[in-house]
């Protein structure tokens, strides 16, 4: 079978440089964590809901659950306070060679979803990058 055979409808085929596709990791164990499937619609959908902060389970989600110093964690977010863009509500992720994060600021009503075919960058990293492009979106 080849490797593109294995990959479920709507997925994205990463090609590497080498001239191999990086193969499809089944995640269903994880259930909505890493088997979630979507696409850019998709997360546009899920950012502006979280924007809007109309659904008691997205408000509810939002709340700080638990805190250790600089870490703040709601439910299945993380919560930064400090950032040069106010509060971001946040959700990293990303598996053999993907990325993923998703940052929400209900107070400016502003999200960003970003996605990439590199897994080497920390979350520190992109999210010195999301400052800077929610910063220049804002001028």
């Amino acid at each position: 079978m080849d490797v593109y055979d294995s990959y479920p409808p709507r997925c994205y085929k990463q090609d590497l440089a080498d001239g191999m596709t990086m193969p499809h990791g089944n995640w269903n164990m994880f259930g909505g964590a890493a088997a979630i499937i979507s696409n850019s619609h998709d997360m546009v959908n899920y950012v502006k809901a979280n924007i809007d902060e109309t659904l008691p389970s997205i408000r509810l989600s939002h709340k700080q659950t638990f805190t250790d110093g600089d870490f703040t964690l709601g439910l299945g977010w993380q919560i930064t306070g400090s950032t040069i863009n106010g509060t971001r509500i946040w959700k990293s992720g990303g598996a053999l060679g993907f990325r993923s994060y998703c940052a929400v600021l209900p107070d400016k009503k502003t999200g960003l979803i970003w996605l990439s075919n590199r897994s080497d960058l920390a979350d520190d990293e992109i999210a010195v990058m999301v400052d800077q492009i929610l910063s220049a979106a804002k001028q």
